[in-house]
């Protein structure tokens, strides 16, 4: 049987998670500068000192913010388009693309926060930006593994730093994809989540291209991929 939770320990969860759910709430209205411990401490009804003694500062509350976030955006993205068994690397592709296109309607307060840490760089914002740029490694180490598993042996084995260029590659271009997204919602993201699949595909069908040339004996001419 499972231990009861100790009601100190319940009631300092709660104190956390209403200080959180605050400063989460005010950030995505007001941002990284627009967010102080003051208005969190007046948005949760708890005291300064609670913030503090959960947080350490507004860089610890802020670098926490960056990890809920995060969960949030990611919860916005598991919900999965039907793509039919045996499709082919582009419909995974503009799958998995278009859900996050969506996601920035949706959930932009991760890579908005994210973004203005990065591109500000200041010493006092330290934790929380080195939060967001350790979930982005993460975030790329998992699309590397996913491009491992999908690109020929012979292509891994001609270009073993081609999964890791493609998971950088499409970040990249999400990058600019929220950024445009940010500034004209009126754009068709969806259709420039499908066209970065092509574009990803495409690197894909090419790196292949070269890697079966180089298995070839001279003289003998390429097969149309």
């Amino acid at each position: 049987m499972v231990a009861k939770t100790p009601r100190r320990t319940r009631q300092a969860d709660e104190s956390r998670r209403r200080i959180l759910d605050a400063a989460f709430a005010i950030a995505n209205e007001a941002g990284y500068e627009g967010t102080s411990v003051a208005r969190v401490s007046q948005r949760s009804g708890l005291p300064v000192s609670s913030v503090y003694w959960h947080f350490g500062s507004k860089d610890g509350l802020m670098a926490a913010v960056i990890s809920h976030s995060f969960e949030q955006w990611e919860a916005a993205t598991m919900v999965r388009e039907d793509v039919p068994v045996g499709s082919g690397l582009r419909d995974q592709l503009a799958a998995n693309y278009r859900r996050v296109a969506r996601s920035f309607a949706h959930s932009p307060e991760f890579w908005r926060l994210g973004l203005l840490l990065t591109l500000e760089q200041r010493v006092t914002e330290a934790t929380a930006r080195a939060r967001f740029l350790e979930i982005r490694g993460a975030v790329v180490e998992t699309v590397t593994r996913w491009w491992t598993a999908r690109l020929d042996g012979a292509v891994l084995a001609a270009r073993p730093d081609l999964p890791r260029l493609l998971a950088r590659f499409s970040l990249a271009a999400l990058d600019g994809l929220f950024v445009a997204s940010q500034a004209d919602a009126g754009w068709e993201f969806e259709a420039m989540a499908d066209l970065l699949a092509d574009a990803l595909a495409g690197a894909a069908v090419a790196a292949a291209a070269v890697a079966a040339a180089g298995d070839r004996p001279a003289g003998v001419p390429p097969s149309s991929p």
